[in-house]
This record gives structure tokens, C-alpha cells and sequence, in this order.
């Protein structure tokens, strides 16, 4: 599934997200692993067997790509990320949009 996360005001919300994150290590839920690409990142989930691929796009939008191996699991990674956008961020984000993709 793919969450696009819109800030408010075109802020850099990507790079917050990569401050919070490192900020957070080695207690929070999500740990950054290294990324071949520039403006996107791979944030590992502590607790269950998924990730989230994170894009950096036009006018400080955020695209997430929710991935799991086990599909039906998906749903907890998704549950963490969005309950860690509204604890930090909550002001900061205009909209948030899912969008589940057929397999």
C-alpha cells in the first residue's frame, strides 16, 4: 500500500521524518537502513516483518510504500506509521492518503 503524506505549508517534512527517526534510535519502532538512492529511504520495523520505503516528492510531499512479507500483516506497520506521523507531526501534515494497491 502507498501513503501520500502532504505538509502543510511545503515543508520539508522528508527531512524531518530522517531527524525524528535518528533522533528516536535506538527506542522507537522504525530503524533506517542505508539506500542506494538519493531522496529515498528504508525504514525497517522493529517488532514485525515489514519495512517502509520513503520518497521524497515535489513540494515537500511524502510518498510511503508499506511493504511486509507476510500481507496480511501489513495492517500493524501501517497502524505504527500513521500513529508515528500523529505523534510527531500532527501539525506539521495537511493530509495523509492510502492507497491500496491490487496484487
Amino acid at each position: 500500500m502507498t501513503i501520500t503524506i502532504i505538509p502543510k505549508d511545503q515543508n520539508n517534512l522528508y527531512g524531518m521524518l530522517i531527524a525524528k527517526e535518528q533522533e528516536l534510535r535506538p527506542k522507537g519502532a522504525f530503524y533506517r537502513v542505508s539506500s542506494s538512492f538519493r531522496g529515498t529511504t528504508k525504514w525497517h520495523h522493529k517488532n514485525y516483518d515489514g519495512w517502509v520505503w520513503l520518497s521524497k516528492g515535489m513540494s515537500g510531499v511524502v510518498i510511503a510504500l508499506i511493504e511486509s512479507r507476510n500481507r496480511a500483516k501489513a495492517w500493524e506497520i501501517l497502524s505504527d506509521f500513521v500513529g508515528f506521523l500523529d505523534r510527531y507531526f500532527r501539525d506539521e501534515i495537511a493530509a495523509i492518503n492510502i492507497h491500496y494497491t491490487l496484487a
